[in-house]
């Protein structure tokens, strides 16, 4: 059993989950074909026939306020206490202050290279490259066309493909 068929329990949309991103016995899913968020136990009583159970209904206008998981990068609804794709408590993540005050300092003195890299090296330590992206790919919407941005974004996918940090 690599992947399930689930489906969200309010519009019957069909996924195709992989069973090797499940870090939880509950693992939670916003539906993208409607404002429902649900679960199912992990693992199934039976794989065939996924048990799913709605945990909330959002409004469309909740639905549509996220923020990235500093660690995975992917979407969260801004209430979420917890990722829906790699289930790390935000709580637990102590990462964000120290990232957010670096990154303030980058701004304040943009050219300094070597705030840039130690700002790097601290999003690879602390396994938060996807905070460093998302930082610098709004850069690059904001500015256009930026030297430094594109440098930044080009070592963020370097260090993406070597072995994570120890």
């Amino acid at each position: 059993m690599s992947h399930l068929h689930v489906r969200c329990p309010s519009c019957a949309k069909l996924y195709d989950i992989n069973v090797g991103a499940i870090y939880s016995t509950t693992p939670h899913f916003q539906c993208i074909g409607c404002p429902t968020l649900f679960t199912f136990d992990f693992p199934p009583a039976d794989p065939s026939n996924v048990q799913t159970r709605s945990l909330a209904t959002q409004s469309s206008a909740e639905v549509k306020k996220t923020k990235p998981c500093p660690r995975c990068g992917v979407d969260n609804l801004v209430s979420a206490e917890e990722c829906l794709s790699c289930q790390v408590y935000f709580e637990n993540l102590q990462i964000q202050p120290s990232l957010a005050k670096r990154w303030k300092e980058i701004i304040a003195d943009y050219g300094n290279e070597t705030l840039h890299k130690d700002f790097l090296m601290a999003c690879h330590q602390l396994e938060a490259l996807p905070f460093a992206t998302q930082k610098y790919q709004e850069l690059l919407k904001t500015l256009g066309q930026d030297e430094i941005s594109s440098g930044m974004l080009r070592k963020i996918e370097a260090l993406q493909e070597i072995s994570p940090p120890a």
